[in-house]
């Protein structure tokens, strides 16, 4: 009898055992293992997740309207939502993206606001502390206190939570997002904090790659002449956005020998050549198209994930009625077009964060500047952790930014481009920020003078807002709030009492453009101006001249142009920089000197149109080529432990082509004298060795989608969610500038009139559940290049909708 009762003892502690675990989940090394039993069950489990996602129900209801509106549908699950008032459509916004995007939602505003540990546990510490430390929701927080003086906003705001939430608080476990499920945790009720988060995110998402610390470490190591030759002031070659000959605040330029910097080295990661995401935009005046009417076309170039980073949509009422595409977790539309206007935005590439070094006192309770002391704000802060006890971390507070490493150690296992420790940051989008009210006032706007009064809320991030209208007005504006300082931002400086911000540079001195002579206007994240101007707006983050000059190039020759020519711009592979450079480059190998492998390469070559092709072998070679050439021409500058940034594609093409006895093509490392011929000869044969190694002797696996393949991969990097080894043509130095897991996120081109017409594509789908038809849907005609018709409805009873007009009762 004992046996029997010890043995069912021993079963039941088993079976609690596995009752526990598999609906308890196990966390190993940090990373958590999700409840199997909930996984697998039938009833709530990622089972329900296979049922049908896409159902349209012919009708909702809901509570918080206040009176019936219509959403329709079109064949490529867009909703067009027409309502009787603003309040209406933006909780139907929040509700119909929520019903498609709620876990990309969730679990991006967790990231931003460190509480990723909370889901994954351990292993997201670091990333917790350091979000947390730049101060995301903080900020977030000063922004909405800010809306809270515009009724409207806060209005809009409170409207899109609530559809949100409409759709959250509606949802049983087993209709959670699978990722819900596979993570092991429940959606949050949305709020409006957490849309100024994503507001936050986006901003701090575009800062580009600060290089004050890198900076600083060449300009203590170079003499002044070989760094003014490796890291001019202003690059060579490039088209500025605003058209020389505009109108501007010019003055003389702070000179060198003003600038201020530490003296002394500090840490900094080693960024490797400098191959920044960017972006695109333009527009062209009636003078230059077919039609008589503006053109505008834009491409944001950004990380590519599934679900997609936009969500497209149309908003209507009888005050408006907009169309393009909105950020999951953000009411309006971000870019896009109405009856009357278009914009679009690409990043500014300025320099809007500054690094100051602080002197503490040892406990660090205070700090002097000049022999004045002030006290640090000092916050607590806690991460919870899954699966473990919570942490109190830290956070020191000065009146030049927070601080976001203490010590090299923390800044090691990060592994960021900040310098540290103890070093301040500021970043204008720390402030109390408006951009809600731009986007608001935007998709309102009917003329030029809209646009302008849109652009005084817009304080970061520094966008290039390019504008076209019905009205045949062209424009333009490099925007941002500025803080006025001189050329010493460009490095970390020591904290003074007179290089803290104080001032904005007013926006009619900022850079920008209206209706220039020459017909057009265009950005893709070049320097704003030529010349001296009398601001410091920044320099070293701006990208290549590389497309803007082929879009300048293309615009200014084109006559009578129509919405097919630009799109065929926004996919143009050309580059230009193989144009300028190979031909000297292939001129100074020498051929007797070659094996079988590099004749081959070299023929490749030589028969090259200078198209990233896909399906073309000549772009590896080339790329390969031209990245061995820039390390071996400037390993040596570059010291490799104190990690400054390699100089730009403009200053190797100008040495290149113009400068073969410069200095900086002998190296240190060497006894011998190198000179251009040699480093080029070196450089070729060293890349040929490397495709040769990889891929065998020339053959199909050299082609330029089997080298440099793309991936869209899931937000969470879950294999199965993510797409892979796909072969658009294009490249980071051509128009279609697409890298390995970013590119153009959202292809629009609009041309106004009468009704708009407007053209787009992104990489992804409307819906975020993996399980959809619509979660990928676009991104195999998105690799081709194609254009989808942007439907732009009148009334939700429009013939062109496919699908039927879904009623919503209140």
């Amino acid at each position: 009898m004992f046996f029997k009762w010890f043995r069912f003892i021993v079963l039941l502690l088993v079976c609690s055992a596995l009752f526990y675990v598999l609906n308890t989940g196990i966390m190993g090394s940090g990373n958590p293992i999700p409840p199997m039993g909930k996984l697998v069950n039938p009833f709530t489990g990622f089972w329900q997740n296979n049922q049908k996602t896409d159902r349209i129900p012919e009708m909702l209801s809901f509570s918080g309207l206040t009176s019936s509106a219509e959403i329709a549908w079109d064949e490529r699950r867009v909703p067009h939502v027409f309502a009787e008032n603003d309040h209406d459509l933006y909780f139907l916004q929040g509700y119909l993206t929520a019903s498609n995007r709620l876990w990309q939602m969730d679990f991006l505003t967790r990231a931003s606001s460190g509480r990723v540990s909370e889901i994954l546990g351990t292993r997201a510490i670091e990333y917790d502390r350091f979000h947390k430390r730049i101060g995301l929701e903080r900020s977030a927080q000063a922004m909405l206190d800010t809306l809270k003086n515009y009724p409207d906003q806060i209005a809009m705001l409170s409207a899109y939570r609530d559809g949100v939430n409409a759709y959250v608080n509606a949802l049983r476990p087993k209709n959670y997002p699978v990722e819900f499920k596979l993570l092991n945790y429940k959606p949050e009720e949305w709020t409006m904090l957490k849309s100024c988060v994503m507001a936050k995110a986006m901003a701090w998402d575009l800062n580009g790659q600060p290089e004050d610390a890198q900076m600083t470490n060449a300009r203590k190591a170079l003499s002044d002449s070989l760094f003014n030759v490796l890291y001019p002031f202003q690059e060579p070659y490039y088209e500025p956005i605003i058209p020389e000959g505009d109108s501007l605040a010019l003055n003389q330029a702070p000179v060198e020998s003003a600038w201020k910097t530490i003296d002394h080295f500090v840490p900094a990661k080693d960024l490797g050549p400098n191959y920044t995401k960017g972006s695109n935009n333009w527009v062209v005046s009636g003078s230059k198209t077919k039609s008589g009417m503006p053109i505008l076309a834009n491409d944001p170039h950004l990380g590519l994930n599934l679900p997609s980073i936009w969500y497209e949509i149309q908003l209507s009422t009888p005050e408006q009625n907009v169309y393009g595409v909105s950020l999951p977790g953000v009411p309006t539309v971000v870019i896009g077009f109405n009856e009357n206007v278009a914009w679009g935005l690409t990043n500014c590439q300025s320099d809007f964060i500054d690094f100051y070094e602080i002197d503490f006192a040892d406990d660090r309770t205070t700090y002097t500047v000049e022999g004045k002391s002030f006290k640090t704000e000092i916050l607590l802060d806690t991460i919870k952790v899954k699966g473990g006890p919570s942490i109190v971390d830290t956070l020191y507070q000065t009146n030049y930014g927070p601080i976001i490493f203490t010590d090299s150690v923390a800044q090691n296992s990060f592994n960021w481009m900040i310098p540290g420790p103890n070093m301040a940051m500021k970043w204008t989008a720390h402030a109390p920020t408006t951009e809600f009210l731009t986007f608001r006032a935007l998709n309102r706007a009917a003329n030029l003078d809209d646009y302008k009064a849109a652009l005084e809320h817009f304080k970061a991030p520094c966008q290039n807002i390019v504008f076209g209208s019905n009205t045949n007005d062209i424009a333009i504006w490099h925007k941002a709030n500025f803080p006025i300082r001189d050329a010493s931002a460009r490095f970390v400086q020591p904290a003074t009492l007179s290089n803290n911000w104080k001032d904005v540079i007013p926006q009619e001195e900022l850079p920008h453009s209206i209706n220039p002579s020459q017909g057009f206007l265009q950005s893709a994240n070049q320097p704003p101006v030529k010349g001296d101007y009398a601001y410091y707006l920044g320099r070293d983050g701006y990208i290549s001249y590389q497309r803007s000059n082929r879009i300048h190039e293309e615009l200014f020759y084109m006559e009578d142009i129509t919405s097919q020519d630009l799109q065929l711009l926004q996919i143009d592979s050309y580059s230009v920089l193989a144009r300028d450079i190979l031909p000297t480059m292939i001129n100074l190998v020498d051929t007797v000197a070659l094996n079988q492998d590099e004749l081959d390469a070299l023929a490749e070559l030589e028969n090259w149109n200078y198209e990233f092709n896909a399906n073309s072998k000549a772009p590896g070679v080339f790329q390969a080529w031209f990245r061995q050439l820039s390390r071996d021409t400037f390993r040596d500058e570059v010291d490799t432990l104190l990690n400054w940034q390699y100089p730009s594609t403009e200053v190797l093409l100008d040495l290149i082509v113009s400068d073969s006895l410069s200095v900086a093509f002998d190296s240190k490392f060497t006894p011998a004298i190198e000179d251009r011929t040699s480093i080029v000869n070196a450089s070729y044969k060293t890349a040929v060795q490397i495709l040769v190694e990889r891929y065998g002797s020339l053959n199909e696996s050299w082609e330029y989608g089997n080298v440099k393949p793309l991936t869209i991969g899931h937000l969470a990097g879950i294999d199965g969610f993510g797409r892979f080894g796909l072969r658009p043509n294009g490249s980071k130095r051509a128009v279609n500038a697409i890298g390995s897991d970013h590119g153009p996120s959202w292809r629009m081109v609009v041309e106004l009139g009468e009704t708009p017409s407007g053209f787009g594509i992104y990489p992804g789908g409307q819906s975020g559940h993996p399980g959809s038809a619509y979660y990928d849907a676009f991104i195999d005609d998105w690799v081709l290049g194609k254009h989808y018709e942007l439907l732009f409805l009148s009334t939700p009873q429009d013939p062109a909708v496919f699908k039927n007009t879904q009623i919503v009762l209140k």
